[in-house]
């Protein structure tokens, strides 16, 4: 049978062919006390100065980051406003925010910057196999996890 060689090579190259870009998520906080595993500065309304101050400033490099060309395709990042936030395994509550790519290379040009010591990442996650640019059907508008 003459298609047997070539019916092995397309099903074996099949899987290589995905596309390039995923949905992200992350959240970032500021720092709790990892000593007394508790988290104070959520339970102050509205967001105290210092907590605000770090996250404004790593929310512009986070933003840097994600609006870069080698990072995403056609969409970019945002962060939402900032939410009292509760961290897994610490009492009390501290302040963070979302972040999310619609469009993020699989594999970007540089990684995510360094986070200071007085942001923690409690989420840094991907889903689904998504086209890099928009057009057609395909927009930047998303629901993280709602693959299309």
């Amino acid at each position: 049978m003459r298609i047997a060689p070539y019916l092995a090579t397309l099903l074996t190259l099949a899987p290589v062919y995905g596309y390039r870009c995923t949905q992200a998520f992350y959240t970032y906080v500021y720092a709790c006390d990892d000593s007394k595993l508790a988290c104070t500065v959520g339970n102050v309304n509205p967001i105290p100065g210092n907590a605000q101050k770090e996250l404004d400033t790593w929310v512009t490099a986070w933003k840097a980051w994600a609006n870069d060309p080698g990072t995403n395709g056609d969409c970019g990042g945002s962060c939402s406003a900032y939410i009292p936030v509760s961290v897994k395994y610490y009492t009390g509550l501290t302040w963070g925010t979302n972040c999310t790519m619609a469009r993020r290379y699989k594999k970007t040009l540089t990684g995510v910057p360094g986070v200071p010591s007085t942001i923690k990442v409690i989420a840094d996650e991907t889903d689904c196999d998504v086209h890099c640019n928009i057009g057609g059907s395909k927009t930047c508008s998303f629901v993280y996890g709602k693959c299309k």
